[in-house]
């Protein structure tokens, strides 16, 4: 099996230092890596004025973050990045009508180094980060998920780094049951992504319940639309290609860590 392209729940910083579920899980997203020649991701801790791609060679490890373990603060994801991959991908987004541009200085922030030391920690295959844009709202983000499929091609794989809830305001860092709005939330997300449903997913702050609350700004949830974007393309040229939950769980009382994977079939087990 193949894997493509994936989302996830990347939750706070210091699931890298734990035994998570949803770490243990994003393990498998990539798979043995070895017919990708590189990682495109978008995550929600950058944003631009319009979608900007990083060129820099050698990002580095930004600690975009306060207030945990030290050891966090020490880590670095020493991966290269690739100018000539970013220049390509920018030149087909441009003309395929969406405004972008080339930053060659960007790092990883940690919605991209902190799944990726999970998923690849040799670091061997380069990262092109992409930014979320400021003018993009959900549907603009479904639609340039759509595209980037087909820009990318099939040597690439795509990963979102958001989070299906965002409401940091009423997290509580200890251990107990979830908050009841926030599963609630979460299992509209499930069912409305395995089932297709993109026109809801899009309208998600007037149809699910505590959209809202859930998601007092929208940045966590825009990656999981690039997603959403990107598999109702995949599934339309490819209606083989399978959409799974690797991980759906709870943690900081509000914090989802669901995540989707989109696998397709290899040649050799196609019947």
């Amino acid at each position: 099996m193949n894997n493509t392209a994936g989302f996830i729940s990347h939750g706070a910083p210091d699931i890298i230092l734990g035994n998570d579920g949803a770490l243990a899980s994003w393990k498998s997203y990539l798979g043995s890596g070895t017919h990708f020649r590189g990682i495109v991701v978008i995550s929600a801790h950058w944003m631009e004025k319009e979608i900007t791609l990083s060129a820099n060679p050698h990002p580095a490890t930004i600690h975009d973050f306060g207030g945990f373990p030290e050891e966090l603060y020490r880590m670095k994801y020493p991966a290269s990045g690739s100018q000539s991959m970013a220049t390509d991908l920018n030149d087909r987004i441009f003309k395929a009508g969406w405004r972008s541009k080339i930053d060659l200085h960007r790092g990883l922030d940690h919605g991209v180094w902190i799944p990726l030391m999970a998923m690849l920690p040799d670091c061997s295959l380069p990262v092109v980060p992409i930014s979320l844009s400021r003018e993009m709202g959900a549907e603009s983000m479904f639609q340039f998920g759509r595209d980037l499929h087909d820009i990318m091609g099939d040597d690439l794989f795509f990963l979102a780094s958001g989070g299906v809830t965002h409401n940091l305001s009423e997290a509580r860092f200890s251990e107990g049951k979830g908050a009841p709005w926030a599963e609630e939330f979460d299992r509209w997300t499930v069912e409305t992504v395995l089932s297709e449903n993109w026109t809801d997913l899009i309208n998600y702050r007037k149809v699910a319940p505590y959209g809202n609350r859930n998601h007092p700004t929208e940045e966590h949830f825009l990656p999981l639309l690039s997603f959403a974007g990107w598999a109702s393309r995949s599934r339309e040229k490819s209606p083989g290609i399978s959409l799974s939950v690797p991980h759906r769980a709870m943690s900081y009382y509000c914090i989802s860590m669901t995540g989707f994977l989109l696998t397709e079939k290899s040649s050799a087990q196609a019947p």
